[in-house]
């Protein structure tokens, strides 16, 4: 999927696998990277949070932080395979379930490996532009996965993506509010963050 976006979807969409056979075998396994490595990272260096300087992060609280992101991050998959199989017949494509999830989960193949540079928070930014690959990964299968005409291969592209992070962005704020923050101000460490966050909460609307 790496090395070879463009001719490697045919290969992939013949293997026979259910979506739950595909998550224990493939999915899971890929996003317990960035996950794994960004609990450790977040341990053993902390979080750097400019200007205050690295906050420390409680073992509870970057515990349970990682493993909602793991869920979300599950919970993603299925959610733009979702999308993509709504949207392919809107654009004279068509694809099933299973393949859709296929072709959405190995196009994020690039993200989840470069989870491995949240070892080190700093490098974190590394991972992001690693992971901008899947982009491209993602429009070299179109044609393959959906048979999505060429004329109408940019609007799928851009309409998917863009109803992806939508929905993926609604659902990131709704697990969020009810999950604990990674940093409390309290334990950080950091000089003047604390009064900085509580500065910041006299913006927000009350409740």
């Amino acid at each position: 999927v790496l090395t070879k976006p463009d001719s490697c979807w045919p290969e992939i969409f013949s293997e026979r696998a259910t979506i739950p056979e595909l998550f224990l075998r493939y999915f899971l396994v890929l996003m317990a990277i960035p996950v794994v490595c960004g609990f450790v990272g977040a341990l053993v260096f902390g979080i750097p949070i400019p200007p205050f300087g690295t906050a420390r992060v409680s073992f509870f609280n970057g515990l349970i932080h990682y493993l909602v992101q793991y869920g979300l991050m599950a919970l993603s998959l299925l959610v733009g395979a979702y999308i993509i199989e709504f949207l392919a017949p809107k654009f004279e494509g068509s694809i099933s379930r299973v393949n859709a999830f296929r072709y959405f989960g190995f196009s994020l193949s690039a993200a989840y490996i470069a989870g491995v540079f949240s070892l080190i928070p700093v490098l974190s930014f590394v991972g992001v532009l690693v992971s901008l690959y899947g982009l491209y990964v993602y429009y070299q299968g179109i044609p393959a996965a959906t048979s999505v005409p060429t004329t109408r291969r940019v609007g799928f592209f851009f309409a998917s993506v863009l109803g992806i992070v939508i929905s993926l962005a609604i659902i990131s704020i709704i697990i969020g509010y009810f999950s604990p923050d990674l940093i409390d101000p309290r334990t950080s460490g950091l000089e003047g963050f604390e009064d900085a966050m509580k500065q910041l909460e006299n913006f927000m609307p009350k409740q």
